[in-house]
Formats: structure tokens, sequence, C-alpha cells
């Protein structure tokens, strides 16, 4: 299982444009086979910064989400306000309790 976590910065305001966007993005994700769970966070201490955090099944299921049309809609929407993005992908071994 992999668990992906994203830190996204935009551009001051731009939450009104990419917030649709990315609703639908999101909602189409959580369809995606291999998808078990998909979540997008505002961040509450810092203005105009949002986390991602996804679960896949395996390699194979991330990948194909990336190469999916949901994710390709929302980059075009997304793509002039975005002014970072910092992914960081872990291999968990195991999902029940520690």
């Amino acid at each position: 299982m992999l668990l992906v976590t994203a830190r996204i910065t935009t551009t001051p305001g731009a939450a009104d444009t990419l917030l649709p966007a990315a609703k639908e993005m999101v909602e189409a994700t959580r369809q995606e086979d291999g998808c078990l769970s998909y979540e997008l966070l505002a961040s509450t201490e810092a203005p105009d910064t949002y986390l991602m955090l996804e679960t896949w099944r395996d390699r194979a299921a991330l990948d194909a989400h990336m190469a999916a049309p949901a994710m390709a809609a929302f980059g075009a929407a997304a793509g002039a306000h975005l002014t970072g993005v910092d992914i960081t992908l872990h291999e968990v071994s195991s999902s029940g309790p520690m």
C-alpha cells in the first residue's frame, strides 16, 4: 500500500478557481480502481495552502491516477495558480493498528 502526501501552495485568492476543479478531481479519483482514500484539506495556519492525503493499493494504481483525465483537467485549471507542490510517497506494509 502507498501513502502519498502532497503540500500544495497557490497564489493568493486562487481558492475560488481551484476548489471547484479540485472537488471534481477528488470525486473522480475516489472512484478509481486502487484508490483506498483521497482527501483534500485546507491549512488553518497557512493561507493558500492545501494538503492531499492519499492511500493507494499499489504503484500501478497511483500511476494510472496520475495519467487519468481528472488529473489532466485539474492540472489545466490549477496550473497558473500553483506556486509549489511538495509530494512525499511512503510504502506502508500494514494498515492495521500499531
